[in-house]
């Protein structure tokens, strides 16, 4: 204990450890963080719901340090899959961010194979939409007033037996509230 009590051993003992850092755990860090692993990258901007191609993707070399474990590191584990979300150049690709199938609320457009079409109808109230009872699936007939300026209503032959794809409405506007005077 009377060693440690003197100056000069002190000194010495705190530059022997500070050498032991400076040559030794320091290295060992850096090494650690120099080392490098390859990701899959995306080299544009693309789109949700779009088929993840090879030309989207490149495998580039990143340090290794606080990488995600989850981080996909072959295009040839995401190729052909579908994005659930926008991304840009540059993002990495994690699970969460794609999909085997294309994204469910367009899932009915990805069915059409040329032979089937899809259009869409505008209704600017529900009252003139069957009020609000269409679902997808039903079989519906489009009334045309005023058919090509004759006047009458008809059923054009393209426009019977339609089957709904889809029904979507927008929000129902927020009530505006008058004040009454009191008296």
């Amino acid at each position: 204990m009377k060693l440690l009590r003197n100056r000069t051993v002190l000194g010495i003992l705190c530059i022997v450890i500070s050498l032991l850092i400076c040559f030794a755990v320091t290295p060992l860090y850096n090494a650690g963080l120099a080392k490098k692993t390859t990701i899959v990258r995306f080299t544009r901007d693309v789109k949700a719901g779009e088929e993840i191609k090879r030309n989207m993707l490149a495998e580039v070399e990143v340090g290794n340090y606080n990488l995600p474990e989850n981080i996909f590191r072959s295009i040839s584990d995401v190729e052909g899959k579908y994005l659930t979300m926008d991304v840009t150049s540059g993002d990495y690709i994690l699970p969460g961010k794609i999909s085997d199938e294309p994204a469910a609320e367009n899932r009915y457009l990805y069915s059409l194979n040329g032979e089937k079409q899809a259009i869409s109808v505008t209704i600017s109230s529900f009252a003139e939409g069957l009020s609000g009872k269409l679902r997808s699936g039903d079989i519906v007939s489009v009334i045309a007033p005023d058919y090509l300026g004759s006047g009458e209503t008809v059923i054009p032959a393209e426009l019977k037996y339609l089957e709904v794809i889809a029904v979507t409405a927008n929000p129902a506007p927020t009530p505006t509230w008058n004040k009454v005077p009191s008296q």
